[in-house]
């Protein structure tokens, strides 16, 4: 299929950037969006101006004591988005703030260099991936409307399809208008920023926290380095044949999967009806037909993956 997200929408290219080892990725841009709640939003941005914006947002109280600090036009990359973080720590503005339920981290991942074909390996991916997520934010953000997973967005994963197998430029850019912004993965953005959101992290400015965060969306953006060697159905029949832990063991950074695979929570453990609707999901996405027969899944020692179930979603 023709042409990466930037050549097809119209966008600027990306550019390289001074590296650092603390990131998976040291040249992709990142977008970081941290809602922050109890805190003088005039003299926040005046403390932050520079590096940081800080924009209203009507969902956040009290509606004049609280912002969303946001990384300025296509974010940064490499050492500039570590020293950007850095100094949220030493924000004096930021001493009595709250990080409260309705707060959330947003991280935009570049994706202007990315086909269609990439993009495709990389939602299916993060579809199989996503428990993990929730597991290791804890906080259950996955029963947040503004954050819904995509194992219950069925039309939305329609919306998906169309986006990575649209051939015209016209509807390629009609199909990515309309996703929704509120999914756990918001593709929405890359129309105007040739950018994919994840929404899962509580708000914090936990340094730590933040890169962990960034460097697991990055590990699942690396996946599409694979474009060339497997399908998207062959990475699901993988999930399924060696189970979550070995997936993810395989896909991301020894940091990442760690990180994943270490949570430790008293919740609901993933359970076999969650597991199906992930799978048929990636399914879904890989583009097989639902009526395609596969193999019982290996569900190996999944006590190891916990999330709050929604039997009822």
């Amino acid at each position: 299929m023709k042409g990466n997200v930037a050549s097809r929408l119209g966008l600027e290219q990306r550019a390289v950037v001074q590296p650092t080892k603390l990131l998976s990725d040291t040249a992709r841009n990142v977008g970081l969006e941290i809602e922050v709640e109890n805190v003088n939003p005039r003299i926040l941005a005046d403390e932050l101006r520079g590096v940081w914006e800080v924009v209203k947002d009507g969902s956040l109280r009290p509606r004049d004591y609280s912002g969303e600090m946001r990384a300025p036009g296509k974010g940064y990359a490499g050492k500039q988005l570590v020293d950007s973080i850095k100094m949220l720590k030493s924000t004096h503005a930021l001493s009595e703030a709250t990080f409260g339920w309705r707060c959330a981290t947003h991280a935009h991942i570049d994706m202007r260099d990315k086909t269609p074909a990439e993009i495709h390996l990389i939602i299916v991916a993060y579809s199989l991936i996503e428990p993990f997520l929730f597991a290791w934010d804890g906080t259950g953000r996955q029963e947040s409307r503004f954050c819904m997973p995509w194992w219950v967005c069925s039309q939305d994963m329609l919306a998906a399809t169309r986006i990575v197998t649209e051939e015209d430029d016209h509807r390629f850019s009609n199909a990515i208008s309309a996703f929704s912004k509120y999914t756990a993965l918001n593709l929405a953005p890359l129309r105007e920023l040739g950018t994919i959101e994840f929404r899962h992290l509580q708000s914090t400015i936990d340094e730590e926290r933040l890169l962990t965060y960034i460097n697991i969306c990055l590990d699942i953006v690396k996946v599409s380095e694979s474009v060339d060697n497997i399908r998207p159905i062959d990475m699901v029949l993988q999930y399924m044949n060696v189970g979550p832990q070995e997936f993810l063991r395989y896909w991301l950074s020894e940091r990442s999967s760690a990180a994943l695979l270490d949570c430790v929570m008293d919740e609901i453990p993933l359970t076999q009806s969650i597991f199906d609707r992930v799978v048929n999901t990636a399914i879904t996405l890989a583009e097989l037909p639902t009526s395609v027969k596969l193999a019982d899944p290996k569900v190996a020692d999944m006590t190891a993956v916990k999330i709050l179930s929604q039997e009822g979603a």
